[in-house]
């Protein structure tokens, strides 16, 4: 709490939760899709992204939400539409992982992806979506012999 207060006090928004767990996995919802299709896109802004992909997109948030929810961890009913809408009209940025991905540095894959899938596996969740983009960033992470 003291942490957040000098935060806030700076200028920064900050908030506090009791879950840190729950709020990894309504992260996720955002960055599962779109850290990886950045980079296997060649670097497409989200909106782009968006665009030309949103059922693709939405499944993977998709499969984020029940993979939480079997893990004990439901999220808010409307976090896919929400995260859709919030990304409809943000500006453009890269990603973290396609930072990561032009300056040769070894991404996230497995944080973001490769965690998700390991609990999906462990409760016997199907995510095909998921396990698309993992082998894809695999497979982009051994082209960068990372």
């Amino acid at each position: 709490m003291r942490f957040c207060k000098l935060i806030t006090q700076s200028g920064i928004e900050c908030t506090t939760t009791e879950n840190i767990v729950t709020e990894r996995w309504k992260k996720c919802v955002w960055n599962a899709p779109f850290n990886p299709l950045s980079v296997l896109s060649g670097g497409l802004p989200t909106l782009s992204i968006l665009q030309s992909q949103e059922a693709f997109v939405r499944g993977i948030m998709q499969e984020i939400c029940r993979i939480a929810e079997v893990c004990g961890h439901r999220l808010p009913d409307d976090i896919v539409d929400v995260n859709i809408a919030n990304t409809y009209v943000m500006p453009p940025y890269k990603t973290s992982m396609l930072l990561d991905y032009e300056n040769g540095h070894p991404m996230e894959t497995e944080a973001i992806l490769g965690n998700a899938l390991r609990a999906a596996n462990r409760s016997s969740i199907t995510t095909p979506y998921l396990e698309s983009v993992y082998a894809l960033m695999k497979l982009r992470e051994l082209k960068l012999g990372l």
